[in-house]
């Protein structure tokens, strides 16, 4: 059984995520499409599944939903700095200046 398998919940598969693959950190559809592959089993289980067979089985919620795995990489950054990606300080300046100024 592999790593990701053993592990307990998304919190904990994300934050595995983020650690390894910093890349990752930037980027919701990167990080979801890199939890979904290792969701079904790796690469080479993906590659014997037909996409029709990944969004049947996506849309009968078979896989973990988007916006979970979204959700908790946004909460794992807040509570961790060191797994913001680059672009976090600017979106944050950029998010505070909006409220602040109104531009």
């Amino acid at each position: 059984m592999s790593l990701f398998n053993q592990m307990r919940d998304i919190k904990e598969m994300v934050n595995h995520l983020l650690v390894t693959y910093p890349h990752l950190r930037d980027d919701d559809f990167k990080l979801v499409a890199t939890y979904l592959l290792f969701e079904i089993g790796g690469r080479e289980k993906a590659d014997k599944i037909t996409a029709t067979e990944f969004l049947k089985n996506y849309s009968e919620a078979k896989f973990t939903n988007f916006e979970s795995i979204r959700r908790v990489r946004q909460k794992l950054q807040e509570e961790n700095p060191e797994l913001r990606g680059a672009r976090w300080i600017e979106r944050k300046t950029r998010g505070n200046n909006y409220r602040k100024d109104g531009l």
